[in-house]
């Protein structure tokens, strides 16, 4: 379990002005920020998956959880008769570009612990949004 403090200085708050570790570069801690949204963001489509999955006539049917939102502009590409795999890959890159852009975009440079509470909460924010609309697409088809 990581301390308080190494929690801090890993997402870039200097816990004292001394520390010989403060010069390790912002772009060394892309990982753990990436694990940190991965933690934000998984637990929504999960639920979904989980409370609805006996809704699911298909397995393939759990992606609504990972792209509800993005299922609606992506019927688009249904008009043109693409095959049901190009839906899938547009909403699964969706939602990996939102999982792993922002702390390559917002969080650069040295990472405050304010922007990166506001960067896993937005992340956080987004994947509940898709999840939701997917349990309204799984839901809905069964009505």
């Amino acid at each position: 379990m990581m301390s308080p403090s190494g929690f801090l200085y890993a997402c870039g708050m200097p816990e004292h002005a001394e520390n010989p570790r403060r010069s390790r570069s912002p772009l060394s801690r892309i990982p753990l920020l990436c694990v940190l949204s991965l933690i934000a963001m998984l637990p929504w489509p999960a639920a979904g998956t989980a409370l609805l999955r006996s809704q699911f006539d298909d397995w393939s049917e759990a992606i609504f959880m990972l792209g509800g939102v993005t299922a609606i502009p992506a019927m688009i590409v249904a008009v043109f008769g693409a095959p049901d795999s190009v839906y899938v890959a547009i909403m699964v890159i969706v939602w990996v570009a939102a999982w792993i852009a922002p702390p390559f975009i917002w969080l650069r440079r040295t990472p405050r612990l304010g922007r990166v509470l506001v960067v896993l909460g937005s992340q956080s924010a987004f994947s509940l949004v898709q999840a939701m609309m997917g349990v309204m697409l799984v839901i809905g088809k069964s009505v």
